[in-house]
């Protein structure tokens, strides 16, 4: 399973799962993950979300649930928030998640 959240831009196909708020991502985490035990494959993240909405929210609820994919891509065009994100996820997952950022939106560059 992927999940991609981003408000604004498509996924970059139709094996992602979408979701456009933090809390439709972090419900439907709970649901997949959690509840049903699916194995997550890749998230990826933007950090603006629109309003106070972000990624950043999604990220530590992964961080207090202990929720991880085997891949976690940041994709956010917002510098200080991909350093934020960053910042966390190299701090708070376990070493088997891959972290890639996007920074060009077609390229990645691992652990930053």
């Amino acid at each position: 399973m992927r999940l991609w959240v981003d408000d604004e831009r498509p996924a970059p196909d139709d094996s992602w799962r979408v979701c456009k708020t933090s809390k439709e991502a972090a419900d439907f985490l709970l649901d997949h993950v959690i509840r049903r035990g699916q194995w997550l494959e890749e998230v990826s993240l933007d950090h603006d979300l629109g309003g106070d909405d972000t990624g950043m929210k999604v990220l530590n609820w992964m961080i207090n649930e202990d929720v991880w994919p085997e891949t976690l891509t940041i994709h956010t065009s917002n510098p200080p928030a991909r350093k934020q994100m960053l910042a966390a996820a190299n701090a708070e997952a376990p070493m088997w998640v891959g972290i890639y950022v996007i920074y060009d939106h077609l390229d990645k560059d691992s652990r930053g």
